[in-house]
């Protein structure tokens, strides 16, 4: 499911430029408007509330969940709204490289250290801002879980009024990790990922 903002339409209307000449009744002729009327903010987009529903309604039923977190959300300035949603419902999540920093790597849900385990893994993809290129193997099985759903939030700077609309959708809700194995099995993979790396460094010191 793709999620779109709502936007506004922009009309440009030409201006009069008034260039001073010689003539004095030309310049007399032209009008001068000193109170110009102030133009007000556009109003912020969001997502529609029918397909904020189906979410709403998807992302508690798995068990299996993956956030994906864009360079997009750096962007579009929605950190503190992707760190609530994040600390609130307890999903795993998983930023590609220009991702990183919009929550912290050392976050106990980040699994950038089983990354290949959760693409695998995940049934229910939320991406945020997150283009499905090279990075991210272009989204098809083996890398990623053939039977999957993707939902794409994917609009641009206005990101963290459809982060903050989901938000508000799950209300308190959580996940837990005891409906599955999901969470175990990307903990082994972690660790298992981290003493390789580990080792490879001390193995670089020594040579």
């Amino acid at each position: 499911m793709h999620i779109e903002r709502l936007s506004t339409a922009v009309l440009e209307l030409a201006l009069l430029t008034y260039r001073p000449t010689s003539s004095m009744s030309d310049a007399a002729s032209v009008t001068y408007v000193d109170n110009s009327p102030v133009i007000h903010a556009p109003p912020k987009g969001g997502a529609y509330k029918k397909r904020l529903r189906v979410v709403a309604e998807l992302i508690p039923g798995t068990k299996a969940p993956l956030v994906i977190i864009g360079k997009g959300s750096a962007y579009g300035q929605a950190e503190s709204y992707i760190r609530k949603l994040v600390d609130r419902t307890r999903l795993p999540f998983l930023p590609p490289p220009m991702g990183k920093g919009v929550v912290p790597d050392s976050h106990p849900q980040n699994v950038s250290s089983a990354r290949s385990a959760a693409l695998k893994m995940a049934d229910v993809d939320l991406i945020l801002v997150a283009g499905l290129n090279w990075i991210l193997h272009f989204s098809p099985a083996p890398k990623w879980n053939s039977s999957a759903k993707f939902i794409k939030i994917d609009t641009s700077l206005e990101e963290w009024v459809v982060v903050s609309q989901l938000s508000a959708h799950l209300k308190d809700w959580k996940y837990d990790p005891s409906v599955s194995k999901y969470t175990f099995e990307l903990d082994a993979a972690k660790q298992k990922n981290e003493w390789k790396l580990r080792l490879w460094r001390e193995w670089a010191c020594i040579y």
